[in-house]
């Protein structure tokens, strides 16, 4: 008889046939993928989608079978050895939270699958690329089984947990079909895959039949004991090595996002107290007919912001002043003791928001006195949406007048706008008519990070 066309007994019959559904569904797939052509993966839209991977582990699973039928020791054990690996890593991704880089191999998808992660196999297909893999070391006699029938026996539970996974998978989906629930995909797992499995099992069991497990076992001790010890060294070492590499690189990122996460937490929180500061500048000039240099210096002051906000540059307030109240207003200041007072930039302009009060009144807050911030975009936009809104804004990155040539820093503001009264005017035209000016508070970047980091 022609050796490719061998005689089979009845279950050897149903090996054959599964080995070769398997092969024609894992190219088929394969095809699919590469063409980009998904709808012919997923099949229906309720349907899971098979990965590449899982395409991958059915090619790998009918060769080992059909090599198994016709005796080709190399291609079984390359076979298994895929169907194992593929099963085995990924399941180790799943239980160590790990990426191994196995998920799109030999291929680079385009194409978003919606599964956990593009081109990984759910978990319960992993297991049964497992359990297959298994079957085919008891059937190749490769496990310390010597006795057929328990041989026999662990094939058929290999085979049998393979047909109650891919079963329930199928079942889920008969069930959604007929109640409209959208059951199919909850086990990552599409109908083209629990198919196969139910054939894969179907084979191994019919491959029981059979009796080639000696020739292939005496083939695969031929490599050598030697040979053999090195190769599975290696691949533990390798294994290993991959594998806590990516845990240590996890934990590092780990570690950084919750690192990160604290330090976002902690300027939020230093932020919104620094509001409320702001805000309770703001009450006070409702609370006042006029606030005076030294109320504000008092105010402040009691905010003890050196030592609870450590970082921030200072809490000031800034007075709209109309292009026809200039001089009165410059006039008023300079008889306040300060008599190089004057609002800059001194080019004319419609309306100026000059700085009047900023504390700690240092040699750093005194470079910013009677600054028009008003005059520099970053600044007026943040100021226009704080008025128009009626509500705190913050600044885009700018460079602070309180900065001198050296350790420059990156700088921003936070407004609260000043309305007469305890009330914010309910439009927005009533906001920019009755403005009177803001309470802000500039912020050295490096400073502001390194005061709440202690």
């Amino acid at each position: 008889m022609n050796r490719w066309i061998p005689v089979f007994r009845k279950g050897e019959q149903f090996a054959l046939a599964a080995a070769i559904i398997c092969i024609v569904l894992g190219v088929s797939v394969i095809s699919f993928w590469y063409a980009g052509r998904i709808e012919f993966v997923r099949l229906h839209s309720s349907f899971g989608l098979m990965q590449f991977n899982t395409a991958l582990g059915f090619l790998a699973s009918g060769a080992a079978l059909l090599a198994y039928l016709y005796r080709w020791r190399r291609t079984f054990l390359a076979g298994l050895a895929f169907t194992a690996a593929l099963g085995l890593l990924t399941l180790l991704q799943y239980m160590l939270d790990v990426d191994l880089g196995i998920d799109l191999l030999f291929f680079e998808t385009h194409v978003a699958a919606g599964a956990p992660s593009p081109g990984r196999m759910g978990s319960n297909t992993a297991l049964c690329f497992l359990l297959g893999a298994a079957a085919f070391a008891l059937l190749g006699r490769l496990l310390p089984v010597s006795h057929p029938k328990y041989r026999r026996i662990g094939t058929f539970l290999a085979a049998g947990t393979m047909l109650i996974l891919a079963g329930s998978v199928l079942l889920s989906y008969v069930v959604s079909a007929l109640l409209h629930l959208e059951l199919g995909t909850f086990s990552f797992m599409s109908v083209a895959t629990a198919v196969g499995f139910v054939a894969l099992a179907l084979g191994l069991v019919g491959a029981t039949q059979t009796e080639v497990g000696e020739a292939i076992s005496l083939g695969a001790r031929k490599i050598g004991s030697a040979t053999l010890v090195l190769i599975v060294a290696l691949s533990v070492t390798g294994v290993g090595w991959y594998v806590t590499g990516a845990y240590v690189a996890k934990l590092s990122r780990d570690r950084f996002n919750e690192a990160a996460d604290r330090i976002t937490a902690a300027i939020k929180e230093r932020m919104l107290h620094q509001e409320q500061i702001l805000l309770g500048g703001r009450g006070l000039f409702a609370a006042s007919r006029e606030v005076t240099r030294e109320e504000w210096r008092a105010y402040v002051e009691a905010q003890q912001i050196d030592k609870r906000f450590p970082g921030i540059q200072g809490v000031g307030f800034s007075r709209r002043v109309p292009a026809s109240a200039k001089s009165k207003f410059v006039k008023a200041v300079r008889s306040e003791g300060f008599p190089d007072f004057d609002i800059r930039p001194t080019d004319p302009r419609a309306e100026y928001h000059t700085i009047v009060f900023l504390e700690p009144f240092d040699w750093r807050n005194r470079r910013a006195f009677g600054y028009d911030m008003y005059s520099e975009p970053t600044r007026r936009a943040a100021m226009d949406r704080a008025r128009d809104r009626g509500e705190t804004a913050v600044s885009g990155r700018v460079t602070l007048v309180q900065e001198t040539v050296r350790d420059v820093q990156a700088g921003f503001l936070m407004y609260v706008p000043v309305y007469p009264g305890s009330r914010v005017p309910a439009t927005v035209e009533e906001r920019r008519r009755s403005l009177i000016g803001y309470v802000y508070s500039p912020f050295r970047a490096s400073d502001l990070v390194g005061g709440i980091l202690g």
